[in-house]
């Protein structure tokens, strides 16, 4: 199921064993059959969004992006979920149409036409069982979520042609209100959680059996999606707010209620959801930039030099794999390991951690986990099994 090649991978990461008196070829030869072995899933990779900005053929090794079919064979990922991402600037008002449901389904003929030209090597699944038939069938999986519920428009007949297609998700908001709720990022509160109609929307989604996806939304709205919701929920690309404060993170009582919802959490990869040192020295430098452009906006021979020293002498902390194995190691001893899973992000954060860099790097975090005393079982739960648990669940409910 996995590539040959993701024997290197993990051997690159564990020859450190031998120093500490394991035997890193037996390591090596663990981690390698657990790996291969596991169902690897990421529940939010912005590939879509990523080929409509720039293009490419993600049949092909590629050095853009983080993610093509290579890649995540190298990497040992069977299957994800793609973004259906609607961006803000559709945001329907409840008024006025935007074509956001139009722009959802551009992107959905855009999926169409990436799966009909790799027919050979992915397949759409829209059940748990039909991803585990792809996999038999050695191909990868691919999933569909629709990032912004804005989409639906104000009509629960958009939701129920969305959920037709095989919508496994919907993330309620984006980085703006829109009509069903409030989103972490918009300082407005429209609706000081859901609306009314955003209520009507998670009713809905039970129903259908889609999973509401309470990554981006603001805490208020977090908290009525989970009272409300009859059914577990997924944070498909977030982290944790104990190690990088921010409302797009979750708090640990958010945890504890998304575990008593029978809920998964997935962490997101990017450096900026990781690491409140990469943050601080993010803006750090770009204010110490945005100073010497302004003190040598007229002198450009002396403005490159004092950019160059910022650069120098402010550098960016960037997160790491370690940052990563932290936040899943903490949501397991706080929540269990039945609720953690992954969502990279990939494709849709600027900047990713060191030992992160692209889908080839799945099996690292197996290591590390491994090295921390995870076991097998806990292994196949955090790679992808408990996503398909909270998937499945959903759809029993139709």
């Amino acid at each position: 199921m996995k590539a040959i090649g993701l024997v290197l991978v993990l051997c690159a990461s564990v020859c450190a064993q031998s120093s500490r008196g394991v035997d890193a070829a037996a390591f090596v030869v663990k981690a390698r059959q657990i790996h291969a072995g596991a169902l690897v899933l990421d529940a939010h990779l912005d590939v879509p969004y990523r080929l409509t900005r720039e293009g490419g053929d993600i049949s092909q090794r590629s050095a853009r992006g983080h993610f093509d079919f290579v890649r995540a064979r190298e990497g040992g990922l069977d299957a994800s979920v793609f973004a259906v991402y609607v961006a803000s600037r559709f945001s329907y008002d409840g008024n006025t149409k935007t074509g956001a449901f139009a722009e959802a389904q551009r992107i959905l003929k855009l999926l169409d036409n990436i799966l009909a030209r790799n027919a050979e090597v992915a397949t759409l699944a829209r059940t748990p069982a039909e991803v585990r038939r792809v996999l038999e069938d050695g191909k990868f999986a691919v999933l569909i979520g629709l990032e912004n519920g804005s989409a639906i428009e104000n009509d629960l007949a958009n939701l129920r042609s969305l959920a037709q297609r095989g919508l496994c998700y919907v993330t309620l908001t984006h980085s703006k209100d829109n009509q069903l709720g409030d989103s972490s990022y918009d300082r407005r509160r429209t609706h000081r959680g859901l609306s009314e109609f955003g209520k009507q929307v998670v009713r809905e989604m039970n129903r259908l059996g889609v999973m509401i996806d309470v990554s981006h939304i603001s805490d208020e709205a977090f908290w009525q999606a989970l009272a409300l919701s009859q059914s577990p929920v997924i944070a498909s690309h977030s982290s944790l707010r104990k190690f990088r404060r921010m409302q797009r993170n979750h708090s640990d009582s958010m945890l504890v209620a998304i575990r008593n919802n029978r809920g998964v959490v997935c962490l997101n990869f990017g450096s900026f959801f990781l690491s409140e040192a990469f943050q601080s020295s993010v803006v750090k430098q770009d204010r110490k930039l945005a100073e010497a452009r302004e003190a040598f906006k007229a002198e450009p021979a002396r403005l490159e030099i004092a950019l160059h020293k910022v650069r120098a002498e402010f550098p960016i902390m960037n997160a790491t794999l370690a940052d990563l194995i932290k936040h899943i190691d903490y949501a397991v001893k706080l929540i269990g390991v039945d609720h953690v899973g992954l969502g990279s992000d990939f494709d849709g954060v600027d900047v990713v951690p060191q030992g992160l860099e692209d889908v080839t790097c799945y099996s690292k975090i197996t290591v590390e986990l491994l090295k921390l005393g995870y076991s097998e079982s806990d292994l196949r739960k955090i790679m992808g099994e408990n996503f398909l648990r909270v998937w499945q669940e959903n759809l029993n409910r139709r």
